[in-house]
């Protein structure tokens, strides 16, 4: 609960030679998940879903809605294929892990809605990779469905509704998402976050929609810490169900 250390030795912006601080903007890339799975237990608590839930509640169209529940989504089990955003040639590429190797690029132009829909009925149009439940595949893709069901179950979209449930009750004010990037509030993102995405992967929208797309400075993610492990964000019981041992499976 004591700050020990707060200062660094690196730099957030190279050209301008600005060091990186405690409140420096960074992207936590898949950490961004805890949040989406804190959104979706926090709409359990309230008895808003159920984890056990099919997909095919918030997808109809899906067909395999009927064999995959919101906890296989939660727990990486699902089989789905994992997709992945590639900055390649000035262009951002989205493409699909799993038997086949496909690739097709995501238009600037695209709004966030029509480009996370598109990624999602790209993803959603492949087999899946096994019996959900029968192994574990990490997979940015049930992460991107669990946003879309925090945005449904809410009436919120999802990106408001962290806000609102998550970071404004743990004063989170300086954490934002990739969609909302902004130079003045965001001016010291991290150098090799820019060198290995470049500047358009962050003006492009939807692409880590709910999978990888916050931005928060190590002062606020200790916030979110603290808040979560210390039954701020959802109920002790709820904590648990979280964090059990698959390891030994």
């Amino acid at each position: 609960g004591k700050t020990v250390y707060s200062g660094a030795r690196g730099l957030a912006d190279v050209e301008r030679r600005l060091p990186l601080k405690p409140n420096s903007v960074l992207r936590y890339a898949s950490i961004s998940k805890q949040f989406t799975a804190a959104s979706i237990m926090q709409l359990y608590d309230r008895g808003k879903l159920d984890v056990k839930d099919k997909l095919s509640k918030y997808f109809p169209d899906y067909k395999y809605g009927d064999k995959i529940t919101v906890e296989h989504l939660l727990y990486q089990r699902s089989g789905i294929p994992d997709f992945a955003v590639e900055n390649v040639d000035n262009m951002v590429d989205v493409v699909t892990y799993g038997d086949e190797y496909e690739r097709f690029v995501i238009s600037d132009k695209g709004s966030e809605k029509e480009n996370r829909d598109r990624i999602r009925e790209y993803f959603l149009s492949k087999d899946l990779l096994f019996e959900p439940g029968e192994m574990y595949d990490y997979s940015d893709s049930n992460y991107s469905l669990l946003a879309e069901i925090v945005s449904q179950v809410s009436g919120m979209e999802y990106h408001d509704y962290v806000r609102q449930n998550i970071f404004q009750p743990l004063s989170m004010k300086h954490s934002t998402f990739i969609d909302h990037f902004d130079e003045d509030f965001n001016e010291t993102i991290a150098a090799p976050d820019l060198s290995e995405f470049g500047r358009n992967y962050f003006e492009v929208k939807g692409l880590e929609y709910g999978c990888g797309d916050i931005l928060t400075t190590p002062k606020d993610l200790y916030r979110w810490y603290k808040g979560l492990m210390g039954g701020q964000v959802v109920k002790k019981d709820t904590l648990a169900m979280m964090t059990p041992n698959y390891s030994k499976e």
